[in-house]
């Protein structure tokens, strides 16, 4: 596949129907938090589920590990715990889900059977019935939401619940700069107004990508790609044998040779395609890179080696910081000056979202699961490392 479309979440399966369910989250209507239950319901013996896509959750301030999330985090021992989004975290405990504030609290009853984080005030949780239902805290991606009916077929809903863009689409993903990409029954992409017209034609028969920065990556009969403006205008040819939308004003390209490069909106190469391994998009300015030898690193939207290439493994910045691996098969956290501002301890970490990134350490059947702040503080003991040293000796 030559574009990539924007990474969801793993699409689940419904154990009633067997149907997928994409981009989900989970919380409940509890105090001291109120929700509101949009869609749960069965037709014909079925689940007869609206599949809702979800979006990236607003930004909001930081949080920092206090002894009271410390203790909590730690009394609980929670078996999973997913990063924070709009103030909480869902937490898992004995195949239950539930959800803390930054107190640790456990404002949401542990009570589901699955459950994942808000995403722009949009939930999921699952019951003892195998049932789904949706909860709704703010709006949807830009007031609708895409869904799916029983006949596999996509459409859009508004906040009431009611149908708006019938389902008829093979494919549909949520609305993104006014337009929304679907997909006919003949397998072409094309895009859709939230009046449901066909604004640019289904003609485009490789996948292609939302509108990201005025732009939407495209693919034509060749398996070439280029980009198109929102009135269908291709603004820069299908020229690439690869290609990624827009981000901070520019985007990833791959030449005849398989080498990597960046290009700007004007479709000119800024940063030449030198790079033989597939390097990440720019976020916060930086954008994560990888040399012959495996190694990665940064560079600024000058294709300067801003951060050398010699991690074992790295990821985009989030926050301030990016998460790099040592060939031990430790994680941390490097600044943009490239320095290791939290040592690689953990044997698995996550973005930072919220100022807090879920950690974890490999204890054998006793895995721990914690959270780190920007200034190394993190909700583990001494114990919870001497377990640790413990483990790793005996293996």
């Amino acid at each position: 596949m030559g574009s990539q479309t924007k990474p969801q979440p793993n699409d689940k399966i419904c154990p009633k129907c067997g149907n997928p369910i994409k981009s989900e989250s989970g919380n409940n209507w509890k105090k001291p938090i109120l929700f509101l239950v949009v869609l749960l319901f069965a037709l014909d013996g079925t689940c007869g589920i609206w599949q809702f896509m979800g979006s990236i959750s607003e930004r909001r301030g930081d949080i920092e590990i206090t002894a009271e999330l410390s203790e909590a985090v730690h009394r609980h021992r929670y078996d999973v715990v997913l990063n924070f989004h709009e103030g909480l975290s869902a937490v898992c405990k004995n195949q239950k889900w539930s959800y803390i504030n930054s107190k640790g609290d456990e404002v949401i009853p542990c009570k589901y059977y699955h459950a994942e984080n808000f995403s722009e005030g949009l939930a999921l949780v699952r019951n003892e019935d195998g049932k789904w239902g949706f909860i709704d805290k703010d709006d949807f991606s830009e007031g609708l939401a895409c869904v799916r009916n029983e006949d596999y077929k996509w459409g859009f809903i508004d906040k009431k619940g009611e149908l708006v863009i019938p389902c008829k689409y093979d494919d549909a993903e949520n609305f993104s700069e006014g337009l929304a990409r679907v997909r006919n029954e003949d397998g072409n992409y094309g895009f859709i107004d939230k009046k449901g017209e066909l604004v640019i034609p289904c003609k485009y028969n490789l996948e292609t990508e939302n509108f990201s920065e005025g732009l939407a990556c495209v693919g034509n009969e060749d398996f070439k790609f280029g980009f198109i403006d929102k009135k269908g205008e291709l603004v820069i040819p299908c020229k690439y044998y690869y290609a990624r939308n827009f981000s901070e004003g520019l985007a990833l390209v791959r030449n005849e040779d398989g080498n990597y490069g960046f290009i700007d909106k004007k479709g000119e190469l800024v940063i030449p395609c030198k790079y033989n391994l597939e390097t990440g998009y720019f976020s916060e300015g930086l954008a994560l890179v990888r040399n012959e030898d495996g190694k990665y690193g940064f560079i600024d939207k000058k294709g300067e080696l801003v951060i050398p290439c010699k991690y074992d493994y790295a990821e985009n910045f989030s926050e301030g910081l990016a998460r790099v691996g040592n060939e031990d098969f430790k994680y941390g956290f490097i600044d943009k000056k490239g320095e290791l501002v939290i040592p690689c301890k953990y044997d698995g970490v996550g973005y930072f979202s919220e100022g807090l990134a879920v950690t974890f350490l490999n204890c054998g059947d006793d895995g721990i699961f914690g959270f780190v702040d920007k200034k190394g503080n993190d909700t583990f003991t001494e114990s919870d490392f001497a377990q640790l040293a413990k483990h790793e000796k005996q293996r």
